[in-house]
């Protein structure tokens, strides 16, 4: 379930991103390893370290977005 909300919270943010490419990437990236889907907040805080500052935008845009979803889910 979370990978599916991973999916969803770029599919929303998607349009407010500058680094359409990259992220797209960095998602099928998440998915596709070995990383359980309850860590993807580590490995998003990870990976935004020592990146441009626009990507580091994009990733906390997605962090916040992938917590928002996840607490909707779970409060329904």
């Amino acid at each position: 379930m979370n990978e599916s909300l991973l999916r969803l919270a770029f599919e929303n943010i998607a349009p407010h991103i500058m680094n359409l490419e990259y992220m797209k990437n960095l998602i099928e990236q998440l998915v596709s390893s070995e990383i359980v889907p309850s860590r993807y907040i580590q490995a998003l805080e990870k990976e935004k370290k020592d990146k441009d500052i626009t990507i580091q935008t994009d990733i906390r845009i997605l962090i916040s977005e992938f917590k928002h979803l996840r607490n909707k889910v779970f409060l329904e």
